[in-house]
């Protein structure tokens, strides 16, 4: 388990689910631009060392999803504003079904706050989207020391 597999575990649990959530490329690396939209991409944004004598040790790994939406669609703004509402619901049913991201960690969940939507900014392009806010805990060893 790392925070690499981690982040290539979210992007392939999104590639087996692109139809159902609409999305024509899904990045598992922060591409250098952007092609084909909508797409997703995900990126590390802190983390948390744990070290104790009851829980062992263990990372959480703080992490961004992005799904970019193109504005100038027909219907434009307000129909990538309906995409991303939408959006958000199967997020949220995709990640809430798959705790551990395809065994690459010990359990995940959604960040407080779990999304943001609006404007997007990637390698230069504006776009409209959802950032969600993700975490997953990495048990890295579970000894238990008496007191």
């Amino acid at each position: 388990m790392s925070l690499d597999n981690i982040l290539r575990q979210t992007a392939a649990i999104e590639e087996a689910a692109k139809a159902t959530l609409g999305l024509k490329q899904v990045h598992d690396r922060c591409p250098e631009s952007l092609m084909s939209y909508p797409c997703s991409l995900r990126y590390a944004r802190t983390g948390d060392f744990h070290h104790s004598r009851g829980l062992g040790k263990h990372n959480i790994h703080h992490f961004v999803i992005e799904v970019h939406l193109e504005r100038a669609r027909p219907g434009g703004l307000a129909e990538a504003e309906r995409r991303a509402i939408v959006m958000i619901e199967r997020y949220q049913v995709l990640y809430a079904t798959n705790l551990s991201l395809n065994g690459s960690c010990d359990v995940s969940n959604f960040d407080l706050p779990s999304w943001e939507y609006g404007r997007l900014e990637w390698a230069g392009t504006d776009t409209f989207g959802i950032r969600f806010f993700l975490w997953a805990k990495e048990m890295l060893d579970s000894i238990i020391v008496n007191l």
